[in-house]
């Protein structure tokens, strides 16, 4: 997998879901047809439909900019942390967290060993590598 399809599939572990600007009568999109990822309930100001459901738009005012896109997992410590809060595996490393927490450190522990660095100090990169390995999402 490429780096940006290992950031997508952590994103949608993280309930990130797939979305399509749409226009109508009242709302007028600057992306018409343009895919972009949010959270669910985080709408943008336009009108957008949730890809999957191919539901009817739904409009809200939301304060997300228009190229809403999910974090930077390989080089954001902040967005790992979130990722590791969500799932579990912040909690602690005798894996008395989440199912799979023992697996995660177990994981981390390989990626840093790998760098030569310390379970406590591995990078964001280390961090989302053992994240999709440990949910096997790659």
């Amino acid at each position: 997998m490429t780096p940006e399809q290992k950031r997508i599939a952590i994103a949608e572990a993280c309930g990130w879901e797939w979305y399509i600007h749409v226009e109508s009568d009242k709302v007028k999109s600057a992306h018409p047809g343009h895919r972009f990822m949010s959270l669910p309930g985080e709408w943008m100001n336009y009108m957008a439909v949730r890809e999957a459901e191919g539901s009817e738009p739904v409009a809200d005012t939301s304060k997300l900019p228009p190229s809403a896109n999910p974090p930077d997992y390989f080089n954001s410590l902040d967005a790992m942390h979130e990722a590791e809060k969500r799932h579990g595996f912040n909690r602690d490393i005798e894996g008395r967290g989440a199912p799979n927490s023992f697996t995660y450190w177990r994981a981390l522990f390989q990626e840093t060993r790998i760098s030569g660095n310390v379970i406590h100090c591995a990078t964001a990169a280390e961090r989302a590598e053992a994240f999709g390995k440990t949910l096997k999402l790659w």
